[in-house]
């Protein structure tokens, strides 16, 4: 039987990501999209990602509600890095995708559940750093 798109995509992940119970099923798939637009598109020479919301539902197939906290379990883990874009403010301007980086080394590592004391040490961190007050 030959395989959808979207099989494919998925068969693209780490075994650590697919098998992870860890990680949402829209988390994967959001990966798994992030993949496939690195692989076919420029990102595959800067390594960076654009892709606008809207774009990104379509090729991973995650709805709209569930899209940011995918990609939020994606940065908590550190698996990507995201910079957002901005919204259209009118109807005539185009808005900017996103920006996303895939991090390969973590995408290596075994995904391990994180604890309250991970979260405390993270949160300390961006308080030593500056980065939150």
């Amino acid at each position: 039987m030959e395989k959808t798109k979207f099989e494919e995509m998925m068969d693209r992940l780490p075994s650590n990501v697919k098998e992870s119970d860890v990680l949402r099923l829209e988390s994967k798939k959001i990966l798994a999209a992030l993949l496939e637009l690195l692989l076919h598109s420029e990102a595959k020479n800067s390594g960076i990602i654009y892709v606008g919301n809207g774009m990104l539902r379509r090729l991973s197939g995650v709805g709209s509600s569930n899209l940011l906290s995918g990609i939020q379990q994606l940065e908590d883990y550190e698996l990507v890095t995201r910079i957002k874009g901005s919204v259209r403010k009118v109807q005539t301007e185009k808005g900017q995708a996103s920006e996303y980086r895939i991090n390969f080394k973590k995408l290596k590592e075994p995904i391990v559940e994180k604890t309250f004391d991970d979260l405390q040490n993270e949160i300390n961190d961006a308080k030593a750093n500056g980065t939150v007050k």
